[in-house]
């Protein structure tokens, strides 16, 4: 049988994001992050970017043993054309 969906995971709210986030890595899912999405950083305090909650995501899957993807990788499981002449 041929996959044709990929799983999704909301998570919103400082009291789940760092589990929900784990188990998704755990599960095999892939993960998004962004200030649109969540404020603060596991410790309770108040992220200042999306560069601190893409830093903090980066961590959490290097810490359980997955590769983040590249920027090109990224742009293929999107389905986001390459940029030109970057």
């Amino acid at each position: 049988m041929t996959r044709t969906f990929d799983e999704s995971t909301l998570v919103l709210g400082i009291e789940t994001s760092c589990d929900e986030t784990a188990a998704a890595l755990v599960l095999g899912g892939s993960i998004r992050v962004g200030l649109e999405d969540n404020f603060y950083l596991p410790d309770g305090t108040m992220a200042t970017s999306n560069g601190e909650l893409v830093a903090r995501a980066r961590r959490l899957t290097e810490d359980l043993g997955r590769r983040p993807a590249t920027v090109a990788e990224a742009r293929e499981l999107l389905g986001v054309a390459p940029r030109v002449g970057a």
